[in-house]
């Protein structure tokens, strides 16, 4: 039996849809950036990602995104992570004998298998890479509570696990804004010093979509 599901971007049952309709993937994937505009730099830490989330196209990234932070079907983040991939390829960012590390920035909650979880699992596939979830948030203690937001994050998060330095760290989330959780998570990963960050999107103001 095929059960009707609404897009999750326009809310149409019609055409049948895999998550998305026909023609709000045909949107998506306009907004896909093309190769050779996807790699940038974030604070010295490298950083690939396939979409610029700006005002021109903030509510159909911003509703695609949203529909994917309880983790959606793997087949999306499949078909995402391949589209990453591509990309990579065209860069040629590291040698081909590289085998990457590819870790999920933690979750909220805790034996959730999330946006970040689950792209970073389509990634290792289609990299060869190895895959590990070893980034926890610690609980804040009424001391932390008192510090700033930046503060705090610099705190919460934890590595359970290190590694060696010759290994390729790639940090997975869906977006990237001002970096501060990617930093955080690069301090609690020892600052390895071959790391690279992958999102879905980066969120900046139209004006400021300036490469680096």
């Amino acid at each position: 039996m095929r059960y009707l599901r609404a897009c999750a971007i326009c809310q149409t049952y019609s055409p049948p849809c895999d998550w998305l309709c026909s023609f709000c993937w045909k949107t998506v994937e306009r907004e896909y950036l093309y190769s050779e505009n996807c790699y940038r730099i974030e604070k010295k830490l490298p950083h690939l990602r396939l979409f610029d989330w700006h005002e021109d196209n903030h509510h159909i990234i911003q509703t695609l995104i949203q529909s994917l932070k309880q983790g959606g079907p793997n087949f999306i983040f499949k078909r995402m992570g391949l589209e990453m991939f591509s990309r990579f390829v065209y860069l040629n960012l590291w040698n081909k004998q590289t085998c990457p590390v590819f870790i999920p920035v933690p979750s909220s909650q805790e034996n959730k298998f999330d946006h970040a979880f689950l792209l970073a699992q389509a990634l290792s596939f289609y990299f060869g890479g190895d895959f590990e979830n070893p980034l926890k948030k610690i609980k804040p203690s009424s001391f932390q509570k008192r510090k700033t937001k930046k503060q705090r994050i610099q705190i919460e998060i934890e590595s359970e696990k290190a590694f060696p330095d010759h290994k390729t760290i790639v940090l997975v989330d869906d977006v990237l804004t001002t970096g501060a959780t990617a930093r955080a998570c690069w301090r609690a990963l020892n600052q390895a010093k071959n790391f690279f960050i992958f999102t879905l999107a980066w969120k900046k103001k139209k004006e400021d979509l300036i490469e680096n």
